[in-house]
């Protein structure tokens, strides 16, 4: 399978509130896969975050 996005142990903190913690992920060529959670769950954190 193509790999098209993976995702390994990506954390993100905004001052001292963890707001994800230790996610992994891939998403294959052909994968669908959807983010829900409740407003302030981390959602579009997760998709802008970049290494570093």
């Amino acid at each position: 399978m193509t790999k098209l996005l993976e995702v390994e142990g990506l954390s993100k903190n905004f001052g001292g509130l963890q707001v994800s913690s230790d996610i992994f992920m891939t998403l294959n060529a052909g994968d669908r896969c959807a983010l829900i959670g409740p407003n302030g769950a981390g959602k579009t954190t997760f998709v802008t975050s970049s290494p570093g």
